[in-house]
């Protein structure tokens, strides 16, 4: 039995539905079957709204900081040495408003049967938005490295302001990535309503910046 076998089994005769941006998309695990419809996809507007809501490090920092705030501050790193990657950027953790902010540990424990399916949900929903701006995903190898690099330094730089003194970068920096020696300027964290009007500000300066 394969493992797609025992992942259809083991859901017979559940829901498997979920709300996006409002909207109630039903997921498949038929195969040959794409895990979502993707016309079914809300606007960006509502994704925006989602993004704001979902807390990044599974809502483990001392304030409530969103994958919207977290989507800008990549932006913004990458804007710096590669503007022609803001939009997509921007929109890397689009995925989310499906499966949610995975922790890293979490990731790498579960493994391929998670990969799997991310990078299926990946696929599907960011070939969506960015697929009618001329972007195709999986980006470019160099394109996609660029942009982990911003993220990887974020992730940093949140935990070492956001995160329970114990759990920030300095207190086992063996476990996370090369960042500068010091990181001390702390986030202010956005409410609900600013961070999403704040990413859809954001979305489009970017999207009037890519070439016609």
């Amino acid at each position: 039995m394969s493992e797609s076998d025992v992942a259809r089994h083991s859901t017979k005769g559940k829901p498997r539905a979920i709300c996006i941006g409002g909207k109630v998309l039903k997921l498949s695990s038929e195969p040959n079957q794409p895990i979502i419809d993707v016309k079914q996809l809300p606007p960006i507007s509502a994704v925006c709204l989602q993004l704001a809501t979902i807390n990044r490090f599974n809502g483990a920092t001392t304030e409530p900081y969103s994958v919207a705030q977290h989507s800008c501050f990549v932006a913004s790193l990458i804007f710096a040495t590669r503007p022609d990657l803001e939009l997509p950027a921007l929109l890397h953790d689009l995925p989310e408003i499906v499966y949610g902010d995975i922790v890293t540990g979490v990731k790498h424990s579960v493994g391929m049967v998670l990969t799997r399916f991310t990078e299926q949900i990946d696929n599907l929903v960011l070939n969506h938005y960015l697929g009618r701006f001329g972007f195709r995903y999986p980006l470019p190898e160099a394109d996609h490295a660029a942009i982990k690099t911003a993220d990887e330094f974020a992730l940093v730089y949140e935990a070492q302001s956001l995160l329970p003194v114990g759990s920030r970068p300095s207190d086992s920096p063996e476990n996370w990535p090369a960042t500068p020696q010091e990181i001390q300027s702390p986030f202010v964290c956005q409410p609900r309503q600013e961070a999403c009007q704040n990413m859809i500000d954001r979305i489009k300066l970017a999207i009037s910046r890519v070439p016609k």
